[in-house]
């Protein structure tokens, strides 16, 4: 069976390739840049090439929640049948931030995550949402490894005012396989979970 996946070449695709491949299933890998390693994959630039009649009916999409929409009209030309998308628990940690940045993120989550529900439930498209709080991948992200780097340097790393932002990173291969379990485990339909 067909899985479209959008973001391929994001760390956390490139977790995600290997596994789907492991799987059996025939991957449909859409990114801007082509991944390092794409072996075994069928290979798609987006901007998306024009529609086709070709079936893709499971999807991944790892790239930011609010750019789903500019895909709706593509994934039904493909006969999509479930979706799983990341979006993040900023969502909710951020809501209600000093920083009007951090709740206009918040803000651009929700709404991005209530448009695609409404979109995938109208058409009836099964959909599941995963909320990661911070993705690291030793070397490419450019959050823990920057903080690794600062205390493989100093030896410490400051933390300012009173530090109540608590967050549990999360490595990119285990965003994948909670991905992979997310398309595979079919009774767990139309819900999210934080991860």
């Amino acid at each position: 069976m067909k899985v479209g996946l959008l973001g391929a070449s994001s760390f956390v695709g490139q977790h995600l390739i290997p596994l789907l491949l492991d799987k059996g299933f025939s991957v449909v890998g859409f990114s801007r840049k082509p991944p390092e390693n794409s072996e075994g994959i069928e290979w798609r630039q987006v901007p998306m090439e024009p529609l086709s009649q070709e079936e893709i009916p499971l999807w991944i999409s790892v790239a930011p929640i609010w750019v789903l929409p500019d895909y709706f009209r593509f994934f039904q030309a493909h006969k999509a049948q479930r979706v799983v998308a990341l979006s993040s628990t900023s969502r909710f940690t951020k809501e209600n931030s000093s920083d009007p940045q951090e709740r206009r993120v918040a803000q651009r989550l929700r709404e991005a995550e209530e448009h695609f529900t409404s979109w995938a439930n109208k058409n009836k498209v099964s959909w599941i949402i995963l909320r990661p709080t911070l993705i690291y991948d030793w070397g490419k992200d450019k959050n823990l490894t920057e903080v690794a780097r600062f205390i493989e340097k100093f030896g410490f790393f400051p933390v300012f005012g009173k530090a109540e932002g608590l967050r549990q990173p999360i490595h990119a291969s285990d965003v994948a396989a909670a991905s992979l379990e997310a398309l595979l485990k079919k009774e767990r339909a139309n819900k999210a979970y934080n991860i």
